[in-house]
């Protein structure tokens, strides 16, 4: 037996890419920021695992990256995290809403459509039964004539 432990061979790893740039986020036009966030907001609205106050503290934290690192002036930088930290929260609020309620309109369209569909394709069904009754009854009737 020997007092000293075995070293193992040391193993060469590829160091891991550097993380991915967030284009996403980086095409938000700062003088214009509304479209861009709507957009960033409509591609987190798929993480249903997170509650509405979460995706906009994600959306938050991550467009107050952005900014911190962009190369924006630092008044151009005020006016950025100003609008992130007030007026994010209405606009995401407010697109939601938009988005649901479009949703809503679309299923209600469909279901007119349905109904519609429906009680035209009962329609002459109901027609002929109503004219075989109306014939039926005629027979049973007795007609005299003076």
């Amino acid at each position: 037996m020997s007092d000293t432990a075995s070293v193992p061979t040391p193993v060469e790893v590829v160091p891991p890419p550097a993380p991915a740039p967030a284009g996403l986020f980086d095409s938000i036009d700062w003088k214009n920021p509304v479209p861009g966030v709507i957009k960033v907001a409509s591609q987190l609205q798929v993480l249903d695992q997170m509650t509405a106050e979460e995706r906009i503290l994600l959306l938050q934290g991550g467009l107050l990256l952005v900014i911190s690192k962009s190369k924006m002036t630092e008044e151009e930088k005020g006016s950025a995290t100003v609008f992130v930290n007030t007026m994010l929260p209405h606009v995401v609020d407010t697109a939601v809403v938009a988005l649901q309620a479009t949703a809503k309109a679309h299923a209600a369209e469909k279901k007119l459509e349905d109904a519609i569909a429906s009680a035209l394709s009962r329609q002459p069904e109901i027609m002929v039964k109503t004219m075989e009754t109306v014939l039926a009854d005629a027979s049973k009737t007795k007609w005299r004539c003076w």
